[in-house]
C-alpha cells in the first residue's frame, strides 16, 4: 500500500516532541496510523472512542 501524504491534511500533525514526529490527530497524542491499524482488525471508531474518552476522564480523577 502507498503511504498516504498528511501534509495537506489540516486535522493532524507532526510535531518532533510529540510520539517521535508519527502523525497524530491534532491537539491530540493519538497516532494516525493506530486509527487505521484497529479498523482493520474489526475495532469500531465509537468504541476507540469511547475507551479514549474513559481514559481521559481516568486520567482527570487522578490529577485533580
Amino acid at each position: 500500500m502507498a503511504a498516504l501524504d498528511w501534509s495537506q491534511c489540516p486535522a493532524v500533525e507532526s510535531v518532533p516532541d510529540r510520539r517521535s514526529g508519527a502523525w497524530v490527530f491534532r491537539d491530540t497524542r493519538m497516532p494516525v496510523a493506530t486509527v487505521f491499524e484497529n479498523l482493520e482488525v474489526g475495532s469500531s471508531i465509537e468504541v476507540r472512542r469511547s475507551l479514549n474518552l474513559q481514559r481521559a476522564a481516568s486520567t482527570r480523577r487522578r490529577f485533580l
